[in-house]
């Protein structure tokens, strides 16, 4: 498949990001559905939505559906990516002779802005690992309280925001009528409260 400069770059931002190499990985092993793929990475469920989601615009990968409906991925396209270096002849300008020093200061805070949004991207990075760690312990927690895995992984989906039913149902992979089970057993335990058609995670001072 030929790529032009905007499909190239598209590409490498989209391979830039750790968790979308690992899901890559795991699929040229076999398909998976998201609650697979978020267990398997230790990676939140809506999070793994958003990376597949991204995937499959690039055409890398699609789904299919089983009986339950529920969503298999797998590769239609895998990758292999060669790159050449090579070392650019042309004089060094020194700063001295450069005449347009209007160019050159915005030059230098173009500089500066693309080095803090590195910083940022870094900082985010390592959110990503602690928020990754987390859900790992808070899985191996409930694991060990004998909390029930589709019970942990709808908690951990309500981390990240208030979902309805369905939404829930859609993220974890899991039959509506289990999911409403779940969802009735976090608010016995004053986990999880509804707010109309929306389930939030309660705050430190509910009663």
């Amino acid at each position: 498949m030929y790529l032009d400069h905007t499909d190239i770059a598209s590409l490498l931002d989209i391979l830039g990001n750790k968790n979308r190499r690992r899901i890559i990985d795991l699929l040229r092993v076999k398909p998976c559905y998201v609650t697979e793929i978020s267990q398997r990475l230790t990676v939140s469920p809506k999070a793994v939505i958003d990376h597949l989601q991204m995937l499959e615009q690039a055409d890398i990968l699609r789904f299919r559906l089983d009986k339950h409906r529920r969503k298999y991925y797998y590769l239609s396209n895998d990758i292999s990516i060669t790159v050449d270096l090579k070392r650019q002849e042309q004089a060094i300008v020194p700063l001295h002779r450069v005449e347009n020093l209007v160019l050159h200061d915005n030059l230098v805070r173009l500089q500066n802005l693309v080095s803090m949004r590195d910083e940022l991207e870094r900082r985010i990075e390592h959110l990503d690992m602690e928020i990754d760690n987390q859900i790992g312990q808070i899985a191996r927690t409930g694991s060990e309280m004998g909390e029930g895995d589709l019970r942990m992984m709808v908690a951990i989906s309500l981390v990240f925001g208030p979902q309805d039913e369905h939404t829930l149902a859609s993220t974890t992979g899991a039959h509506s009528d289990d999911v409403r089970h779940a969802l009735h057993a976090l608010m016995e335990q004053g986990i999880v409260h509804k707010k109309g058609i929306m389930y939030q995670i309660r705050g430190p001072y509910a009663k």
